[in-house]
């Protein structure tokens, strides 16, 4: 990103939510390779962790980045996790070599109006 920034590249991603079955996980990782495939590329492949995605998302990256040869976004909403859980995320993508991360606070929690801090949570 900082490349193309520095070079006055126009550039675009593409964001993707991990999917809930096999079947699913089979058609993201085919569209993946498709939308890594445009002209021009992609700079990189976001993929949304949430409490309701957990493994999935790790999984997804791990995988969009191994077949689709595009470098990929780790896209953290905090909504519902604690710091313990913040940095487990974390150090779990540096682990699977995911170097792009886009935390964000994320929205209110279902059911809920208003965005309210977790316990133990990140507070902005």
């Amino acid at each position: 990103i900082a490349d193309s920034i520095e070079k006055g590249r126009k550039f675009y991603s593409v964001e993707f939510f991990p999917p809930h079955t096999i079947e699913g996980a089979r058609g993201l990782m085919n569209r993946m390779d498709r939308m890594a495939n445009l002209q021009p590329k992609p700079d990189f492949l976001d993929v949304t962790w949430t409490l309701d995605s957990g493994k999935r998302t790790m999984e997804m990256l791990v995988a969009a980045k191994a077949l689709c040869a595009v470098d990929v976004q780790m896209h953290l909403t905090c909504t519902g996790i604690t710091k313990a859980m913040a940095n487990d995320l974390l150090s779990e993508a540096v682990d699977a070599g995911v170097r792009s991360i886009l935390a964000l606070r994320g929205d209110a929690e279902p059911g809920q109006d208003t965005w309210s801090p977790t316990p133990g949570g990140l507070y902005n």
